[in-house]
């Protein structure tokens, strides 16, 4: 007979710290600092994760068509619980987000456009996994996820202003990409 101590409970709290930055690669070029929590919930018989991340705002200095600066205030909108896996010691995660744009500035103090509904119009979504060459001993240990093959896309904004035709037809475009490092955290 197995003792009850000995047995693990068929689901586990996952909790990480998260570090990692997405680059833009479109008409709009630059590097969004991505911080914050994810939180979620181990299912140890299937190796299966869901759960969600509370990231904070940033602001991230981008370029328009390689001339124009401005300053791009950011946060993200998720449409969707995040999803994963861990198969082999590779740590997989499956994100759909929106990108929204509060303010934007221009010359780092000139408001050009934004506002609550200033986002991209469908949701971004973004496939992480960690490397086969650094395998993932633990998935409750974290490790550091990547966006593989192209990237992701990134689709036209609305709701941002008078802007809102310039700024979606630079935004929108494929070949992003993101890297994030999930530390084990022991805020749950």
């Amino acid at each position: 007979m197995v003792s009850p101590s000995t047995v693990e409970p068929p689901t586990v709290p996952m909790n990480f710290e998260v570090q990692g930055s997405a680059d833009v690669r479109t008409g709009i070029r630059g590097r969004v600092t991505i911080a914050g929590s994810f939180s979620g919930t181990l299912d140890r018989a299937t190796n299966t994760f869901v759960g969600g991340f509370a990231l904070k705002p940033t602001r991230a200095n981008i370029t328009v068509l390689g001339l124009f600066p401005v300053t791009a205030e950011t946060d993200w909108i998720f449409t969707e619980p995040v999803t994963g896996r861990w198969s082999e010691g590779v740590l997989e995660m499956r994100i759909a987000a929106r990108i929204r744009h509060p303010r934007l500035f221009a010359f780092g103090n000139v408001l050009i456009a934004g506002g609550g509904t200033c986002s991209t119009r469908r949701p971004s979504v973004i496939e992480l996994r960690s490397s086969a060459a650094a395998p993932v001993a633990d998935p409750l240990a974290g490790g550091t996820l990547t966006t593989h093959g192209q990237g992701f896309a990134i689709s036209s904004l609305s709701g941002c202003g008078l802007l809102d035709g310039l700024l979606s037809a630079v935004a929108a475009g494929g070949g992003n990409q993101a890297t994030v490092q999930l530390s084990p955290s022991r805020v749950g």
